[in-house]
């Protein structure tokens, strides 16, 4: 099963649809060429991360790779995001997700941010104000 993410019909602003939150989770990306780049998310939410990269490749606003983000080190349960380059500067890359293929990950990935929400009541308030269900 393929999800896909609607695109932002709004201009970029201050203003996110989705909380981010300051996960530090282990992500490697995959270019198109082959060429991977790994290190660890600075933030994550719903939408997207942050990632500094300890090995930065070359990436352009709107190039597409997949991510693989581990959720949790000690199972290795990796979740496979399809991407499109937000910015990426230095050894930073934003990263906005276009779909993912893991049915579970609604539920593993809901979970995560719950887990680490400093308000998880606003933060299931949030997933259903943006078509989420709880």
């Amino acid at each position: 099963m393929s999800i896909h993410f609607q695109e932002r019909s709004r201009p970029m602003s201050n203003t996110r649809r989705h909380s981010r939150l300051p996960l530090k989770l282990s992500a490697v990306i995959h270019l198109a060429d082959g060429s991977t780049c790994s290190g660890t998310t600075d933030n994550v939410s719903f939408s997207g991360l942050l990632l500094a990269c300890k090995n930065p490749v070359p990436f352009k606003k709107g190039d597409t790779c997949t991510a693989d983000l581990t959720l949790n080190s000690d199972t290795e349960l990796t979740i496979r995001f399809e991407c499109i380059v937000a910015r990426s500067e230095k050894n930073h890359i934003a990263l906005q997700f276009a779909s993912y293929d893991d049915k579970d990950y609604e539920e593993h990935y809901k979970n995560l941010m719950l887990l680490n929400s400093p308000d998880p009541e606003a933060f299931l308030r949030e997933i259903k104000d943006n078509g989420r269900t709880e």
